[in-house]
Parts: structure tokens; sequence; C-alpha cells
């Protein structure tokens, strides 16, 4: 028998396990299944206690009550909100009137900071693919669901009007495996 310490910092007693268990790679770190689940147990977001069950955030009624003071991102006013809540990133308004303020008063970027967006246009509140748009204007009608904006030179932050063709989604698909096959061929040469 092989003598081991218990992991959890309340116990650290000693306990013995067969040599064959350790080498087989059973993680053995605890005395018992007691002091595993103390080590393992979900934390309340609180107060940092075992909740006793998985499924649970907070350990009791008053921490689950206890919330934080947080300023209003728009006209500074203190106002409580519940700790679940206040974590989650849109939750910085006393009002909905001060976050639709703060949401008008931003100017939106029409390009995102990822090179691989595509670029956005808000049209009668709602956002478009800004090349779809662009298309639409032109023809002075509305796209119809199956039709796709290609990009001639295969970049989709080129929305010169020049550089875009209206396709049928099968035209479309049917020319990007052309081209993928011509690339293949002229990577690994004819086979």
């Amino acid at each position: 028998m092989i003598e081991l310490k218990c992991q959890n910092p309340d116990c650290e007693e000693a306990f013995e396990v067969y040599p064959s268990y350790i080498k087989r790679g059973r993680g053995i770190t605890f005395c018992s299944q007691k002091c595993r689940k103390e080590v393992n147990a979900k934390r309340c977001r609180c107060c940092g206690k075992p909740t006793g069950t998985y499924t649970r955030v907070y350990c009791s009624a008053e921490c689950r009550q206890k919330g934080g003071i947080i300023k209003c991102r728009e006209c500074n006013k203190e106002f409580y909100r519940a700790p679940a809540i206040a974590s989650r990133p849109g939750k910085k308004f006393c009002s909905r009137r001060c976050r639709d303020k703060f949401r008008k008063g931003r100017a939106q970027p029409l390009v995102s900071q990822n090179p691989f967006s595509r670029r956005m246009k808000a049209v009668n509140g709602c956002t478009k693919v800004y090349a779809r748009w662009l298309m639409e204007e032109k023809l002075k009608r509305k796209l119809h669901r199956n039709e796709v904006v290609h990009h001639i030179d295969h970049n989709h932050r080129n929305d010169v009007i020049e550089n875009l063709v209206v396709l049928t989604s099968s035209e479309h698909r049917l020319h990007h495996i052309r081209v993928k096959r011509e690339d293949m061929f002229t990577h690994w040469g004819a086979l």
C-alpha cells in the first residue's frame, strides 16, 4: 500500500491506496467522497461558500437577494441590481429610456473592427449587409431571398458597385465550386 495525503485543505489526512490504482492513472487525491465533493462543489457567487448542489448559484436566499449598486452609463444615477443581472454586459442602465438614449447618441461604426466581417448598413431600424443594400439602391428594387450579391474580387470589404454582381444562390454556389477546383488544380497541377 502507498500512503497519500488528502488534497482537501480542511482535511489533509493521510490515506492508503493500492499501487495498481496509481499505475492505472486513477487520479486518487481525496481520502473520501465527502472530501472530493467539498472541494469540487459549486461555490456561491456572493460569499463563496459551497452551494450544496451543482445547479444552485447561491447558497441561501440572503445571498441571492444581495445585490450591487451600479452607476447608470447614461445619467450617472446610482441604482440597485441583483448580482446575477449586474454581471451581464448590457444591464448597466437604470431604465430603458437611458439605454435607448445611450444607444442613439453613440455613432454606430459602418465598418467593424474585425477584418473578416462584412460592412453593415442600418435601414428602417434593421441592419443589412452593405453590399446587398447598395445593389438594391442601384437596381431600385428589393433583392429576392434567393438572390446573392457576389464580390467579383472575393473581397467582402470592397463594396464598389463595379465589383458587385447579383447571382442566384445556386449560381453563386457553382461559381465558388469552380473557383475552388481551379485553385486546387493550379496549386497541385493537373492530376
